[in-house]
């Protein structure tokens, strides 16, 4: 049986073969790193509580990006620059 992600990435839904299938990445954020990323995040998110509006929308989004990047353990902007504070290990994750 497919599974509807993969029928829907492979066209077999929508009818199109041009659908993007899904991209893989690897973890790319050391375990310190994504810790503080959380507190962070956190803390950010704690101070947003109470601002104006787009002071919090701003605040918003920066802890929403810090805490993404310490569940996944993936930071796009160390992809792109080529960095990798994981160590050796680097389980890959799919999206």
């Amino acid at each position: 049986m497919v599974a509807f992600s993969d029928a829907y990435s492979t066209g077999e839904v929508t009818g199109r073969s041009n659908v993007a299938p899904r991209q893989e990445w690897q973890v790319n954020v050391g375990m310190a790193e994504r810790i503080a990323a959380a507190m962070a995040g956190g803390a950010i998110a704690y101070a947003a509580v109470g601002r104006s509006t787009i002071t919090r929308t701003v605040l918003g989004a920066i802890s929403g990006s810090l805490i993404y990047r310490s569940i996944s353990g993936h930071c796009p902007v160390y992809e792109r620059l080529g960095i990798n504070t994981a160590g050796k290990r680097r389980p890959e994750l799919r999206r």
